[in-house]
């Protein structure tokens, strides 16, 4: 896996602008419509996203990293054929079409997809096709993130509910160092963002960040609510209408829908459209601005992913943190944005995935030695006040650890 992440990322990044490209040069043509242009190839390219998953692949529906969890355990880690490009093409119209969705849920489950392709073609056990979707995972994570350490944790930590278990950890960190120095070697490599300021901190500043952090928990435990009564609800719409593809498409054309209003600024700081925020954009948005659009794409996401679109909620998570993290800074310690938007980084994944290690290090692998301190304190934060919550509510890891124990080792 750790030669065939690089050029998957690449493709669906690659195909992803493409599409989004085209989709805001409509923005052009005559009748000055502006960006409400979007809705009308959204509603032709949402119904096409939405009759592929619900009729196709049913699975590759949501977030997907829920998904390559259950599978994980119940089926040991085995995926159907048709689940990888299903993913791909299903996340292509919807993420492509200027969603603030992700992509590195639906890449983990297009990575998860081609381990398990690979190991039926292998005819390996169901052990040995454990490890190798935890190295699935880790491969496409180290490449677009561009942290290979944390993306290793980040697999074992998300699969084994905020644990580590070494024996399965050294392989995906193999792949995960792989397919990152691969990516280098073909140039397809970038920075998830650049920042031209260095996290510090001062005295005065640990104590505020750990002020920030606190607040980022409680934002992100609004935001797991919320994702999970709005699937709640879809949820039962599912049951009622006969149309399997109808609360996708509703849902997804909602989300893009709400985001119009502010559209021009989540276009400036780059996270619409499968994009990696721009963190540098984000000292020319006022305060005030910044703080609606994160409430914008909590809600915007949390409709699209939880009414089955597909799309990710890594990004979101990651970029709702950052940008709250980065608010309250210039808030609390003007001038110290870089260390707030580390805690806000780790605070936000720690709290929604529940991943703290890996959390502090993704902050840390991308901002450097500086956010050390606190990308922890914002990790630790999310672990201690938010450790019994997860944004994919399906997932129950005892019940599935059950399952597992029952079916054999492995």
């Amino acid at each position: 896996m750790g030669l065939l992440a690089p050029p998957v990322v690449w493709l669906l990044r690659y195909v992803v602008d493409q599409l989004f490209g085209f989709i805001l040069a409509l923005k052009n043509l005559p009748g000055n419509m502006g960006y409400y242009i979007i809705l009308l190839p959204a509603a032709l390219l949402f119904l096409l996203s939405s009759l592929i998953t619900t009729h196709l692949a049913p699975e590759a529906e949501g977030p997907g990293l829920h998904v390559v969890i259950a599978a994980y355990f119940r089926r040991g880690g085995r995926l159907r054929p048709r689940t990888a490009p299903s993913k791909f093409i299903s996340t292509l119209l919807t993420v492509g079409t200027g969603a603030a969705n992700g992509l590195v849920g639906p890449l983990t489950l297009i990575g998860a997809g081609i381990s398990s392709f690979m190991g039926r073609r292998m005819k390996i056990g169901s052990s040995e096709q454990r490890t190798l979707t935890l190295s699935g995972i880790a491969s496409v994570i180290s490449v677009f993130l561009g942290a290979p350490l944390a993306a290793a944790i980040f697999a074992v930590e998300l699969v084994y509910g905020n644990r580590i278990l070494y024996r399965r950890f050294f392989y995906p960190l193999l792949s995960s160092i792989t397919a990152f120095v691969f990516s280098l070697f073909l140039g397809i490599n970038s920075p998830l963002f650049i920042s031209g300021e260095s996290p510090s901190v001062t005295p005065i500043s640990a104590l505020l960040i750990l002020l920030a952090s606190i607040i980022v928990v409680a934002v992100n435990i609004l935001y797991i609510h919320l994702y999970q009564k709005i699937h709640n609800i879809f949820n039962e719409l599912h049951r009622r209408v006969k149309e399997a593809w109808l609360p996708p498409f509703m849902g997804s054309l909602a989300a893009i829908i709400l985001l119009l209003p502010l559209y021009p600024t989540l276009i400036k700081i780059n996270c619409v459209g499968g994009g990696r925020l721009s963190v540098d954009a984000l000292p020319g948005a006022p305060t005030l601005t910044l703080l609606l659009v994160a409430l914008l794409i909590m809600f915007s996401t949390s409709l699209l992913s939880g009414s089955g679109g597909s799309g990710g909620l890594f990004m979101p998570v990651f970029t709702v943190g950052a940008i709250i993290g980065y608010a309250l800074g210039e808030l609390l310690h003007p001038g110290a944005g870089g260390s707030f938007i580390a805690a806000g980084i780790s605070a936000s994944l720690s709290t929604t995935l529940n991943v703290p290690l890996a959390a502090a290090i993704i902050s840390m692998e991308l901002l450097g030695e500086g956010a050390a301190f606190p990308a922890a304190v914002g990790s630790l934060a999310g672990y201690l006040l938010a450790r019994r919550f997860i944004i994919y509510h399906e997932i129950r890891w005892e019940e599935l650890k059950e399952e597992s124990s029952q079916r054999g080792p492995g």
